[in-house]
């Protein structure tokens, strides 16, 4: 079943953890009939996570997917299996880390995610 995938600008703007999630889903056969980065529009990302609208972090969503190019692509195969589902990183318990707005844990993961590609190498 052929499917979207976004690739949102946080991975874009960090080449070496886009081409880490390209090789992932390459070597596990997922199949891209094609891709084509692009400045993802306000109208069209509200279109595209119209399922999120009135919930707490839409506006968020929005403001993210439109924050820089964004890499979609159609492919063929299990992409939640091999890279996991939407919730990419644990969300941190109510209180545990106060201070830490989504940026931070944004690039807390980015840190995280290229100490794991450097462990593979």
């Amino acid at each position: 079943m052929w499917t979207l995938m976004i690739i949102k600008p946080d991975i874009v703007a960090h080449p070496p953890l886009l081409q880490a999630v390209m090789r992932e889903l390459l070597s596990a056969g997922v199949m891209i009939s094609g891709a084509r980065k692009l400045q993802m529009t306000s109208d069209l990302a509200s279109q595209l996570y119209e399922a999120h609208k009135g919930k707490y972090f839409f506006k968020r969503l929005v403001c993210h997917v439109t924050s820089g190019p964004v890499i979609a692509m159609c492919v063929d195969g299990d992409v939640r299996r091999i890279l996991g589902g939407s919730q990419l990183y644990p969300v941190p318990r109510e209180g545990e880390f106060p201070l830490l707005g989504s940026a931070t844990r944004s690039l807390l993961f980015v840190m995280w995610l290229t100490l794991q590609i450097q462990k593979q190498r």
